[in-house]
């Protein structure tokens, strides 16, 4: 069985939320989550951060802008994961980030799938339990960080924070996660400036939506190399044929 542990994270002095999650990676997860929150800004350097084990807390030297917590916590919604999440459900417009992502970034099919084939390969705690969602970085078919958690959300915020931490670049980079692309989830990709989201399960209506007003390439049911494009399609792009002359 996997472990489960209740955290408190503590931002600033200030109790922001407590976490069901896997007791590993909690920095990475704190990082993730004040990124995809849009607490901590892609600029700020990574604050210090520690664990309390005694407590039960994971405590991030950080000081949000005035009243930016107390706006989170009044926001917070029902969501179609696990309890409340960080995305609210009516002040907040999840496009109201620093950017939308840049359309620049293309990636051939075969790629995609030699990522999603090389995370499913990583998936080790989940072939031992079948308790744990996945969530990975690649760049093209390797994986540059990868996470399990009781949670989509949290293995998805712990591969961001661990990205930012080491200082990796995310606007070249692939998504891959377990589990629905619902708004919620899409909305944590949006922030993080990452092109192309994919998973091995189904898209929400609401999740398309945003990913196309973000110009974020979403991609379902990614299986045995055959995957549907549900959003900004033109940014896969087979490669030339050897020898073919650029147009």
């Amino acid at each position: 069985m996997v472990r489960e542990r209740t955290v408190l994270l503590v931002v600033g002095g200030q109790r922001l939320l407590r976490l069901q999650c896997l007791p590993t990676g909690l920095a990475d997860l704190a990082l993730g989550l004040l990124t995809t929150s849009r607490l901590l800004h892609p600029a700020e350097p990574v604050p210090p951060m520690r664990v309390d084990h005694e407590r039960g807390e994971l405590v991030v030297d950080f000081s949000p802008p005035d009243g930016a917590i107390e706006q989170m916590r009044r926001s917070l919604t029902l969501g179609s994961g696990c309890g409340a999440a960080l995305s609210p459900a009516a002040e907040f417009d999840p496009l109201d980030c620093w950017r939308k992502i840049d359309t620049s970034f293309a990636v051939a099919p075969a790629a995609v799938a030699d990522a999603v084939s090389a995370s499913v390969a990583r998936s080790g705690l989940f072939r031992e339990t079948g308790g744990v969602h996945a969530a990975a970085i690649a760049h093209d078919d390797r994986v540059v960080a990868f996470a399990e958690d009781i949670g989509r959300h949290n293995a998805f915020d712990k591969v961001i924070g661990a990205c930012r931490r080491q200082a990796i670049p995310l606007m070249d980079k692939l998504a891959l996660v377990t589990g629905r692309l619902s708004l919620e989830l899409v909305a944590k990709a949006v922030p993080s400036s990452i092109p192309v989201l994919v998973s091995r399960g189904a898209p929400t209506e609401a999740g398309v939506q945003l990913a196309e007003a973000a110009n974020l390439t979403l991609i379902g049911f990614a299986r045995a190399g055959r995957m549907n494009v549900y959003a900004a399609p033109w940014r896969l792009r087979q490669p030339p044929a050897a020898g073919a002359t650029p147009p």
